[in-house]
């Protein structure tokens, strides 16, 4: 049994709403059987993917093995596929998908029946409040040690980590007075992003060397606000405002409309908007910020084009009244434009900022709606300056189908659809190369603000023209300490990621 979500996609890897590192399943990989013991949602998927799939006319040519667990099924058939190269890419060292299939929790299951007024509830979850960790290695005289650490690339606002002083830039080398190793490394992360309820570890931290601060932290249950920091950074004339935005979360829009307001309240003539950290999420949240950074010359102007599969754009109509989407017979292509004006209830022109130029910090973790951002002001002629790495170069996106098979609910999400700007120009696939090449790490994670940080400095000084690097390279301030590159972690973000759409009776204001 198949429908579409509307309110529930609030929290997931790829847009899916629980880790699955805290899924269970059951000996036959799903509840409920009716095809001679085969998962029931294995064939709903295959039904949805014959539909929606943007590549369903070789899916069409394959003969599935119903018989796998559930989550083994989408990713043994959709690898065996040629053509959708934009869905199966090489990362982290081995072949992914975007697409994916995730069995809801409880918790979530409680989202599924969310009031549509209410539409995005904010759900909280178990944590100690690291938003990404990153690991590192020791080193004496050049030589690996065999010990290992996590560096924290930022925490959530009011989270225990944030209350304890742990913040960007802090070394984690110990849990519950172990040292972190080679052996334990896959245990340790997934215990310090998704503990197994009010868990308490000992954790044990430094900046360098193995100087150690322990802390008592015990995981509760928190709210993921995205909206990780801003400031209004001022140099003179200059007013710079500096926005830190780890995921497009529609549940958070309150929180990031608050942080525009207090910029434009600020007269900010600038914005450094920091996406290193965000992979992405609801459309509907990209097109939000993205209309009012541009402000009045937005207005009336196309934010993103939409591709569906050959079969669904063969049905212009149905698709407009499925999807919501106005259709441009000329360039062939479903469309929404920019919002100036009504978006769930508050006016953007009251956010507007009508800057002529945006700074953006990137990485390779900078994906999908983040990358839509940059690609749609693009479109409309704004200045956009990327500082940083180059980007994913994820230019596709999902439409959310809830399953259920008696037993269990389930949140489907395979690729769909392809986005494009104004211009007809989508996201390179390769990634969005940056304008200024510039490091995230440099023996250390900076803290958000610090000047330190070669790429908030790079973008102050381009935008001042005054320097104001630290007279102290941070390299300088932790020996011993080296950034491991190339090894996959288990999937653990609890914050939409992709470029997700919803169906337009789950946005629509009441």
């Amino acid at each position: 049994m198949k429908r579409f979500c509307h309110a529930i996609l609030a929290c997931g890897v790829f847009a899916a709403i629980v880790a699955a590192v805290s899924c269970t399943k059951d000996a036959t990989g799903g509840g409920g059987g009716g095809y001679d013991g085969e998962p029931e949602v294995n064939h709903d998927m295959d039904g949805i993917l014959r539909r929606n799939y943007l590549w369903n006319e070789e899916y069409a040519t394959l003969s599935p093995d119903f018989g796998l667990p559930y989550d083994e099924f989408l990713g043994d058939v959709l690898m065996r596929m040629k053509t959708n190269d934009l869905d199966k890419k090489f990362r982290n060292g081995r072949w992914q998908l975007y697409s994916n299939i995730q069995r809801l929790s409880p918790v979530s299951r409680t989202a599924l029946s969310a009031d549509i007024d209410s539409q995005f509830p904010k759900e909280p979850v178990y944590g100690f409040g690291a938003v990404s960790l990153a690991i590192i290695s020791y080193t004496d005289a050049g030589k690996e040690t065999g010990q290992y650490g996590f560096a924290v690339m930022a925490v959530y606002p009011d989270s225990p980590m944030a209350r304890a002083g742990l913040g960007r830039g802090t070394i984690i080398n110990q849990v519950d007075g172990q040292w972190i190793t080679a052996g334990n490394l896959n245990a340790v992360y997934s215990k310090l992003l998704a503990p197994n309820g009010a868990a308490t570890l000992s954790v044990a931290d430094n900046q360098g060397g193995f100087g150690v601060s322990e802390h008592k932290l015990t995981a509760e249950l928190i709210y993921e606000n995205p909206v990780l920091y801003h400031d209004v950074l001022e140099y003179g004339e200059h007013k710079i405002g500096y926005l830190v935005y780890a995921s497009f979360d529609a549940a958070f829009d309150g929180e990031l409309l608050d942080a525009l307001q207090a910029f434009k309240d600020a007269g900010i003539n600038d914005l450094i908007l920091d996406l290193r950290l965000n992979g992405g999420g609801y459309v509907m949240s990209s097109r939000m910020l993205a209309s009012c950074i541009a402000g009045a010359r937005c207005e009336g102007q196309v934010f993103q084009y939409y591709r569906y599969n050959d079969t669904r754009m063969a049905s212009p109509e149905m698709m407009a009244a499925e999807t919501g989407q106005a259709y441009d017979e000329s360039k062939g292509r479903f469309y929404e434009e920019f919002i100036y004006g009504d978006y769930r209830g508050a006016d953007l022109r009251g956010y507007a900022l009508n800057l002529p130029r945006l700074y953006v910090i990137v990485s390779s973790g900078t994906a999908s709606a983040s990358e839509a951002v940059v690609n749609g002001l693009r479109g409309i002629g704004l200045e956009v300056v990327l500082v940083g790495q180059k980007t994913n170069g994820k230019n596709v996106g999902m439409e959310g189908v809830c399953l259920e098979d008696g037993a269990y609910e389930y949140l489907f999400m395979p690729v769909s659809f392809q986005g494009y700007n104004a211009r007809l120009e989508t996201v390179d696939p390769n990634g969005l190369a940056p304008d200024a090449l510039k490091a995230d790490w440099n023996n250390g994670y900076e803290e958000f603000g610090s000047l330190d940080d070669d790429c908030l400095e790079y973008a102050v000084t381009s935008i001042t023209g005054q320097s104001v690097r630290s007279s102290e390279p941070a390299a300088q301030r932790r020996p011993g300490v080296r950034l491991v590159e190339g090894l996959s972690l288990p999937e653990i973000s609890c914050r939409p990621e992709g470029m997700i759409l919803l169906p337009p009776d789950a946005v629509r204001k009441d």
